[in-house]
């Protein structure tokens, strides 16, 4: 046997192992086709020669195919159930029917149609797994990621679509270059048993006495197990190829209880879009390329077997979800740069805005005529003059009253006036709105003047007045008579609150001293008073 350089598999995505009792192949996929393919004897020479292959080349997947003729099948029924229940009685099943039951599969085929309608399952055994194990073995030690492992047997059910008018009773004969005839029959598509017989060496003997031979019997075993009656007829398919072709049509002819199909395999695997010449009788490609397309699913291997498999399709899972988040990264970084972009240029476009009507701001503002005071503090002042016409008012009703006192005494001279509102009428003139806190007037209210409830459009002005007694003589106890009559009067003005004469000319209180000068001719009298004035806001101008 000779190998390629190792470079020469680098972009083989996967293989497929034809194995028998004696031989083993290895085909190669490339491009949607089978290329390469190496034959092995299963001796002591044939293994070191696969070894050195498997050093040479790298680790793609393999799907293997085995075709021995120690494959037993079985047909039983099972209750219906599901699980851990149903699969217990699967295993003590295995146990029971096969000697061995270290590679083992089952599918269940459906149900009875009578009694309990129990399940009807199909029961594969390889009853010598050690010829098996030998080749996993040496596949797990150069960690050879294992895909599946099936057999000829239960992977020609995919070969049904190929065939002519598949359905009832069908019995698929092919041929294998490492193994022999296999013989497997089908009802209504299941697979239900299958035969292996061991063939001369192609080219020694004919084929087709030795055939038609190994047909009668199997149709014979099979009528033996009521797979088939004279009702139905039993279909015949041969895969084959070339003069065993024509000898087989040749020499076997159909009846009411059988009959026969001949298939060229060039036929089929142009149906099977094989790019590939079919020259010998054996139907190893077409099967290997089924399997390679395909890629069926495990039915032998353990999960020891299939873990390096397993572990590369973790790796390929990762690749693929870093190459996602790779793609969603550079997808979001730019549309994020775009969008910092378009930003950027409404930035530099706005700054451009800002500019221009900057310009033209200044160039209206130079042709304006000067004014004391910036145009944003007019614009301030503006706004200021609008909350306060909310909320305007005006000392006239005040003024009104302090007007009519000093009608009355002509002789009463002001000199100064502070005012103010609140809605307390206790407000001390000079304190901050925000920090005087109001107490409720403890004195009568003012004649006509009704008490409003609190939240009422109803408020007090305060006014503090400063005034003097004209052409004083120095006569205080005149001056001060006269003051306390302007303020009585003051008092009895309508919605006066409160009337308080805060200074006088002379301190007369108790705990003060009486002091003067009897030279001093030219003397004043000034006094000072405090009035509270409760007003409503439509009373007031």
């Amino acid at each position: 046997m000779t190998l390629s350089l190792k470079s020469s598999f680098d972009r083989l995505p996967r293989r497929a192992i034809l194995l028998g009792s004696e031989k083993l192949s290895v085909y190669h996929w490339l491009k949607g086709r089978v290329t390469d393919s190496y034959m092995f004897d299963t001796d002591e020479t044939g293994q070191e020669q696969f070894e050195r292959y498997l050093q040479q080349v790298p680790p793609s997947p393999v799907y293997i195919l085995a075709d021995f003729a120690e494959e037993e099948f079985r047909q039983e029924t099972i209750p219906h159930v599901f699980g851990s229940d149903r699969r217990a009685i699967i295993q003590r099943k295995q146990n029971r029917l096969f000697r061995d039951a270290t590679y083992c599969y089952s599918k269940v085929q459906g149900r009875e149609t009578e009694g309990r309608r129990d399940d009807r399952i199909l029961l594969t055994s390889i009853t010598r797994p050690a010829q098996l194990k030998l080749w996993l073995s040496m596949l797990e030690k150069y960690h050879v990621p294992v895909a599946s492992v099936t057999s000829v047997a239960i992977f020609s059910q995919e070969l049904l679509p190929l065939l002519p008018e598949p359905g009832g009773n069908m019995l698929v004969v092919t041929l294998q270059s490492i193994s022999g005839l296999r013989q497997s029959f089908f009802t209504d598509g299941e697979l239900k048993i299958s035969r292996s017989i061991k063939m001369p060496r192609y080219g020694t003997v004919s084929y087709a006495p030795f055939i038609a031979e190994e047909i009668e019997k199997i149709r014979r075993y099979l009528s033996s197990l009521r797979f088939v009656s004279s009702e139905e007829p039993l279909d015949i398919y041969f895969l084959t190829h070339g003069q065993l072709l024509s000898e087989l049509d040749k020499d076997l002819e159909d009846s009411d209880v059988h009959r026969y199909h001949m298939l060229d395999l060039q036929e089929l695997a142009n149906a099977a879009n094989m790019d590939v010449e079919i020259t010998t009788p054996f139907s190893d490609r077409l099967l290997v390329h089924e399997v390679l397309r395909k890629r069926p699913e495990n039915h032998y291997a353990k999960a020891t077997d299939l873990r390096y498999f397993n572990m590369r399709k973790l790796r390929y899972g990762l690749y693929a979800a870093s190459v996602l988040i790779l793609i969603s990264s550079i997808i979001y970084s730019g549309i994020a740069l775009m969008k910092s972009i378009d930003y950027k240029q409404q930035s530099i476009a706005a700054a451009k805005k800002t500019g221009f009507y900057n310009e033209r701001y200044q160039m209206a503002r130079e042709g304006l005529p000067e004014t004391p005071v910036e145009p944003r503090e007019l614009q301030t002042l503006a706004k200021i003059e609008d909350e306060l016409q909310k909320y305007r008012t005006t000392p006239l009703p005040m003024l009104r009253v302090i007007s009519d006192g000093l009608n009355r005494f002509p002789g009463i001279i002001l000199d100064g006036l502070e005012w103010a509102q609140s809605p307390d009428p206790n407000y001390r003139i000079g304190d901050s709105p925000a920090t005087s806190t109001p107490a409720p007037s403890q004195l009568p209210p003012a004649p006509g003047l009704a008490i409003e409830e609190p939240g009422s459009n109803f408020y007090y002005q305060v006014a503090l007045l400063n005034a003097r007694i004209d052409n004083f003589d120095g006569n205080y106890r005149k001056a001060i008579s006269t003051i306390n009559s302007f303020a009585e009067v003051i008092r009895q003005q309508e919605n006066v609150v409160n009337v308080t004469v805060t200074s006088l000319p002379l301190n007369i209180s108790s705990d003060s001293s009486l002091q003067g000068n009897m030279a001093v001719t030219e003397k004043e009298a000034l006094f000072s008073m405090k009035i509270a004035l409760g007003v409503k806001a439509d009373e007031q101008g």
